[in-house]
C-alpha cells in the first residue's frame, strides 16, 4: 500500500497515497489499471520525479527551490477521489504539494515532463509570487516543461500556424477569456507567448516585469 521516499538532493519527498500503489504505465497517464510495483519501481519513480523538478529548476535558474511534496496515484479515478481533480497532474502551490498521476518513468518521458510542469508552479508560487494571468502562470510552467500533452513546444508552434486564426496575447490575459477556450489550444498558446517573451527580453525581465502584468498592463 502506502509508501514515501525522498530525493534530499532537492528536497523533494515523493508520497504513495494510503491505499494506493503507484503503476508504471509506458501510456498516457491514467489510461489503464493500477499493479503494485516492487520497491525497485518505486526508485525509478523517485528518479523521474527528481529529473523532473531539476529540470524545472534549472530552467527557471532557481539556486534554493523550496522543498515539496509529490504524490503520486495509480490511476484517474484514485486521483479524483482523494483531490477532487481528475486532471494528469495539479499543483497546490501554498502547501508545496504536486499531485500527479503513475506515467512513463523513462528518461525524458512523461512522468519527468508532468513533474517539471507542476513543479514549476510551485517554484514560481514560492519564489515570484502569484502570476497576475492563468496565461503567464501556465505559460511559464509549459515553457519550463518544453511539452504540452506530450508534444514538444516547437511542434504546437508549426500547428498554430494553421490556425485560422489566433488570438492576441492581450485578450487572453483575464482569467474568464483564458479559460474559455479549451486547454489544448490556451495552454500551449501561453507556452509559446512566454516562449517568446523570454526569447525577447530574458528570464530576469520576464520574472520581474511581464509575470506579474495584468490586464490593465497589456498595452
Amino acid at each position: 500500500g502506502a509508501g514515501d521516499a525522498r530525493d534530499p538532493a532537492l528536497g523533494v519527498r515523493v508520497a504513495f497515497p494510503a491505499s494506493l500503489t503507484a503503476s508504471l504505465s509506458t501510456s498516457a497517464p491514467g489510461s489503464g489499471p493500477a499493479s503494485a510495483p516492487p520497491a525497485s519501481d518505486e526508485a525509478l519513480v523517485v528518479n523521474a520525479i527528481a529529473r523532473g523538478v531539476a529540470r524545472a529548476v534549472q530552467r527557471l535558474r532557481v539556486d534554493a527551490p523550496p522543498a515539496m511534496t509529490v504524490y503520486v496515484y495509480p490511476d484517474r479515478r484514485s486521483k479524483e477521489s482523494l483531490t477532487g481533480n481528475a486532471g494528469d497532474g495539479h499543483a497546490v502551490a501554498a502547501a508545496a504539494a504536486l499531485h500527479v498521476l503513475a506515467a512513463d518513468v523513462s528518461p525524458g518521458g512523461g512522468m519527468e515532463r508532468l513533474v517539471a510542469h507542476e513543479a514549476t508552479h510551485v517554484i514560481t508560487g514560492a519564489l515570484w509570487g502569484p502570476a497576475r494571468s492563468p496565461l503567464l502562470g501556465e505559460g511559464i510552467a509549459v515553457w519550463a516543461s518544453g511539452y504540452y500533452a506530450g508534444v514538444p513546444l516547437s511542434t504546437w508552434a508549426e500547428r498554430l500556424r494553421g490556425w485560422p486564426a489566433l488570438p492576441s496575447i492581450a485578450s487572453l490575459l483575464p482569467l474568464r477569456a483564458f479559460v474559455a477556450r479549451p486547454e489544448a489550444e490556451s495552454y500551449p498558446f501561453a507556452g509559446l507567448a512566454v516562449t517568446a517573451a523570454i526569447d525577447a527580453v530574458g528570464l530576469d525581465r520576464f520574472r520581474d516585469h511581464l509575470y506579474r502584468a495584468s490586464p490593465a498592463h497589456s498595452n
